[in-house]
């Protein structure tokens, strides 16, 4: 397909280029990826008459994504590629070279896509494909601040290391009276020594959130004998709550 597309691209001085495929079939990223090995620079453009107010230039192509309610008149273009999902567009465009993609099949998306071997997974992936492309982005993120947050309160909590690490630290004095709030609330369940646990929550009380203050802190709690607990507790009312 892509010595297609190069072939076509040859006769743009003279004619236009129909790239027509299925949605996800792969149009756009065929075209970047074609020009990329060619000495033209590609210029997204909106509608049909930004094409007509540029002047044809042998560097530059100019790329129309044609959606339903763009309207092409019959004419002679040249130097422009249209891409759509309309098979039989090109029948509008005089002197044209039509590339057609034609949609995936099932043996490639198992190439790309390993994980869909069975029917119950493919069907979940082209359900997932209806899905908006803003809920396609929150489920493909790798991980949020709130989880990230939550892992570092279980680090000081669970400590499975000599050493504090660093990672700690840069939130510690990130988000001290976040921290700080969790650890009043959780402290208590993570230890069997009154005294000891009397005195951090003191510690905890009147903190500072200076940087020293609050290694401080982290460092005495770390050095604390603790029992291991399986469940965390929410953010209650407490004293340093300042929102």
């Amino acid at each position: 397909m892509d010595k297609k597309l190069e072939l076509a691209l040859q006769q743009l001085d003279m004619s236009a280029v129909v790239v027509s495929g299925p949605g996800g079939s792969g149009k756009t990223a065929l075209i970047h990826r074609v020009i990329k090995n060619t000495k033209y620079k590609l210029v997204d453009i909106d509608t049909i008459e930004e094409y007509k107010t540029y002047r044809i230039s042998k560097s530059l192509i100019y790329l129309l994504r044609v959606g339903e309610g763009v309207r092409i008149k019959p004419h002679n273009y040249r130097g422009i590629i249209f891409e759509t999902e309309n098979p039989y567009f090109y029948r509008k465009i005089e002197k044209c070279v039509h590339v057609k993609i034609s949609p995936p099949t099932i043996r490639a998306i198992r190439k790309h896509c390993p994980s869909a071997q069975k029917k119950t997974t493919m069907h979940r992936i082209l359900q997932a494909q209806k899905l908006p492309p803003e809920i396609h982005e929150a489920l493909l993120e790798t991980e949020s601040s709130e989880v990230s947050f939550f892992h570092i309160i279980g680090k000081i909590l669970y400590h499975k290391t000599e050493e504090i690490p660093k990672e700690v630290i840069s939130a510690v004095c990130e988000s001290p009276i976040k921290v700080l709030l969790y650890l009043h609330e959780n402290i208590p369940a993570f230890t069997n020594n009154i005294q000891s646990i009397g005195n951090i929550l003191d510690r905890i009380s009147s903190a500072s959130i200076s940087p020293d203050q609050l290694y401080l802190l982290i460092t005495e709690i770390w050095k604390l004998e603790k029992r291991r607990v399986n469940t965390f507790y929410n953010i209650r009312t407490s004293p340093y709550n300042m929102e």
